[in-house]
């Protein structure tokens, strides 16, 4: 909802007051925020220690690391997740802003994040009622295909209409493949790693927004901002290629709900995939 609110009233707000006082008004909600942490009970953020001695920092992420270079399946999952970040990152971040100040209707460009943020709200909505009952393969293929069609749309900045077209597209089709990608690596991943796995793939995602950013600002600066639209498409077309041509997300099918039986790489334990490296129980 957060999404969906505050492109819109960014938008409408840009069009009443001027940038500064557009400015105080998100500063205001964020001290309104930083009030409402401090206001929170203190026992909301206690963690229990856990009986037995942790790992340090730098061995924990070192078994999130071995888990995703022992499983292309888990690294495939990973990289697509990291580049769609990448990707949408420089066109939502860089691109739709210099497109829609270089049209002089920088107040559009809440609006289209907002459809962003609808359609994707509308996406997961559907996957979560009729997920179960299409073959994952499907779910997969159309959110790649829906993604890539939608970032194709958006990259060319042809009007105003096409990128709304292409914001609507992109919405629904990354949210159903970023649908898929938690379901898979909610079952593939062993319980006993999934918080170091999910840690390192956070930590690429905080990097992954800027330098998206950075690529396009980059190109936009010595080129243009149809040039920089195109180079981030191209950025995710390779991604999205690279891991169909390495057939890493071939295996979809469900696997047990019982930790016991899967091995430690997340597959079945009578289940195996070619090109994986060592059993990490080693």
């Amino acid at each position: 909802m957060a999404l969906v609110i505050g492109p819109a009233a960014a938008g409408t707000l840009i069009t009443l007051f001027d940038g500064s006082t557009v400015l105080f008004v998100a500063a205001a909600t964020s001290a309104i925020a930083a009030l409402i942490t401090t206001a929170t009970p203190y026992r909301l953020g206690i963690v229990e220690s856990a009986a037995k001695q942790r790992n340090s920092l730098a061995a924990q992420l070192v078994t999130g690391v071995s888990a995703l270079r022992s499983s292309r399946f888990l690294a495939g999952t990973v990289t697509l997740t990291v580049g769609l970040a990448l990707a949408l990152g420089g066109m939502q971040g860089l691109v739709l802003p210099l497109y829609y100040n270089v049209v002089s209707r920088p107040d559009l460009l809440g609006f289209v994040l907002t459809a962003l943020a609808v359609v994707m709200l509308a996406g997961t909505t559907v996957f979560s009622a009729v997920g179960t009952r299409i073959s994952r393969r499907c779910w997969m293929a159309t959110g790649l295909v829906g993604t890539t069609a939608g970032f194709a749309l958006m990259a060319t900045l042809a009007g105003p209409a096409w990128v709304f077209a292409g914001a609507a597209v992109l919405g629904v089709a990354n949210s159903i493949l970023g649908a898929v990608l938690g379901v898979l690596q909610a079952e593939r991943i062993p319980h006993e790693i999934r918080g170091r796995v999910l840690s390192v793939q956070n930590a690429c995602l905080q990097v992954a927004g800027p330098a998206g950013i950075g690529l396009a600002a980059t190109v936009a600066e010595v080129g243009s901002p149809t040039a920089a639209g195109l180079t981030v498409f191209v950025v995710w077309l390779g991604i999205a290629a690279a891991l169909t041509a390495s057939r890493a997300l071939t295996d979809l099918d469900p696997v047990p709900a019982d930790p016991e039986q899967l091995d430690s790489k997340g597959r079945p334990r009578a289940a195996t995939v070619a090109g994986d490296g060592e059993d990490l129980r080693g």
